[in-house]
């Protein structure tokens, strides 16, 4: 970050070049709802673009590269707060098939740790959250894990952090660099092995407490 200007480089991994974000567009199952997603990761971006074992046979994606002004605007940064507010986002937003006592447990976990709508913020700031780590996100929230055990499957999985841009604002003040190659046969193959290590931090954090 150019602390003189409050200027940051981010990416977005894509199929596509996105030259110019396009405000409303996205998914609003993602972790933190809809939104332009990004990272200062340049790795983790070249993974978001290559994301199925079809790619491996030769599609490449784009690393898109911006230039991003956090001047003026406010942002909610998940990485300064609890982890609990972290993981009630990602169960507003990251909907899935549970029994009826899960989602008694779900709810009540969101009731109490849900600080309201996002969205009324520029940026969010926080962690990813894959499958996996969703999936680590969902056992403590079922409170099958403990607080400990969950920022251990974190720190240990080295899921990364995502930028999000929110608002009108935000978008205003995000400018194409250009773009990278990410090669299929490259990307692909890391964010397997990223995810495999999480998974296996994960289980032996598990098997540890059962021994």
């Amino acid at each position: 970050m150019d602390s003189s200007n409050n200027t940051i480089t981010l990416y977005h991994g894509s199929a596509n070049e996105v030259r110019k974000p396009i405000f409303g567009f996205g998914n609003r199952g993602n972790d933190y709802g809809l939104g332009f997603y990004t990272t200062q990761d340049y790795a983790i971006a070249g993974e978001w673009a290559v994301r199925s074992p079809e790619d491996v046979d030769g599609r490449d994606g784009f690393i898109n590269e911006y230039r991003f002004d956090l001047n003026n605007l406010t942002m909610l940064d998940l990485t300064q707060q609890d982890i609990d507010k972290w993981i009630a986002i990602l169960m507003v937003h990251r909907t899935g098939r549970y029994s009826a006592a899960q989602k008694r447990v779900l709810d009540e976990f969101v009731e109490h740790r849900y600080m309201g709508d996002e969205s009324h913020y520029d940026v969010v700031k926080g962690w990813r959250a894959n499958d996996s780590y969703f999936r680590f996100a969902l056992d403590y929230a079922l409170r099958l894990i403990s607080q400990d055990e969950l920022k251990q499957a974190v720190a240990l999985g080295n899921l990364g952090e995502q930028i999000v841009l929110m608002s009108h604002k935000a978008f205003d003040n995000i400018e194409f660099i250009g773009s990278h190659s990410a090669l299929a046969g490259e990307y692909y193959l890391s964010a397997l092995k990223r995810d495999a290590n999480a998974r296996k931090a994960y289980e032996d954090i598990i098997s540890g407490r059962k021994a």
